[in-house]
């Protein structure tokens, strides 16, 4: 129970904390890619749809999410885990932490699997939208 509010606390903290710098480089991030977009020559604008460049600005905006999500989250996941492993094997023994990492990689495979049914299901929904689009 401490470790969950502490968990919360944090979680909390992170995300007071976080607020201006996710908007200081999302507001760069879209200065710089209007301003590149802009310098791009004629043919480029001749050529491209209106909503294909809007569609990919905003799929590129989602890149500072992803990694602010990877880099923090995973990091600190990692460190829990670690330390997790860590008091299973001085309390447990090897064959508790051995348990657990089957357990563990039973889960990504799973995981795994479940992410590339999912991402082709997104991928179809995405071009199923597209053609019903245009």
């Amino acid at each position: 129970m401490l470790m969950e509010v502490a968990g919360r606390i944090f979680s909390s903290f992170h995300g007071l904390l976080w607020i201006d710098v996710q908007l200081h480089r999302a507001e760069n991030f879209q200065v710089e890619v209007q301003s590149h977009i802009l310098s791009l020559g004629f043919d480029f604008h001749s050529q491209a749809l209106p909503t294909d460049v809007i569609k990919a600005v905003d799929n590129a905006g989602s890149i500072h999410s992803f990694l602010d999500t990877f880099i923090v989250h995973f990091a600190i996941n990692l460190v829990t885990a670690l330390m997790a492993i860590v008091q299973l094997f001085h309390r447990f023994g090897p064959y508790m932490v051995l348990v657990c990492t089957n357990a563990a990689v039973y889960y990504f495979i799973l995981e795994r699997r479940y992410l590339a049914v999912a991402t082709a299901q997104y991928e179809k929904s995405n071009t199923l939208r597209d053609e019903k689009e245009r």
